[in-house]
């Protein structure tokens, strides 16, 4: 890994951060990836990897963002749940990253600069009426809805910072 300045605009807190430059991602050691296409920077790990199980329900995951920004996760305060359009843009449509289960014949399309080991859907901030919400799949890169009581152990969420897209 190298060392690379941090433009300003992106709102990183420290002049440098070791970090290593994936295609149009910098991912950095403090568990955050930048990418320099929409400027969003995101967790390279999920709820599923972090907490070691699927959100209960679209409820916890999006206290999950509260949870995450009282601890200064990767050194910051404003994470965000991501909007399904926020999911379509980090697709990657190779699929050449692998989920939790380590399924190899169901590999999910997380950007190159993400780790290993989460979920296949991810809930997103969009509602559907007052008992549905949105949740992006990483395997074909589409939205389904489901009921915000749904769980589901392939299903995870990953937060995001800066600008919404």
């Amino acid at each position: 890994m190298g060392l690379f300045q941090v433009h300003p605009l992106f709102g990183e807190r420290s002049a440098s951060i070791r970090g290593v430059t994936l295609e149009n991602w910098k991912k950095f050691s403090n568990g955050t990836a930048l990418d320099t296409r929409t400027g969003l920077t995101w967790m390279t790990q999920d709820f599923r990897s972090t907490e070691g199980r699927a959100p209960d329900n679209w409820g916890e995951a999006m206290a999950w963002a509260e949870k995450l920004n009282l601890q200064k996760y990767g050194g910051h305060d404003d994470w965000r749940v991501p909007g399904i359009v926020e999911y379509q843009e980090i697709f990657d449509e190779r699929n050449s990253r692998l989920a939790f289960d380590l399924d190899r014949g169901r590999p999910v399309g997380y950007p190159p600069a993400f780790e290993d080991g989460g979920g296949y859907g991810f809930w997103s901030r969009d509602e559907v009426g007052e008992k549905a919400a949105k949740y992006f799949f990483f395997i074909g890169g589409y939205s389904k809805t489901e009921q915000k009581d749904y769980r589901h152990p392939s299903i995870s969420i990953r937060l995001v910072r800066g600008k919404s897209v």
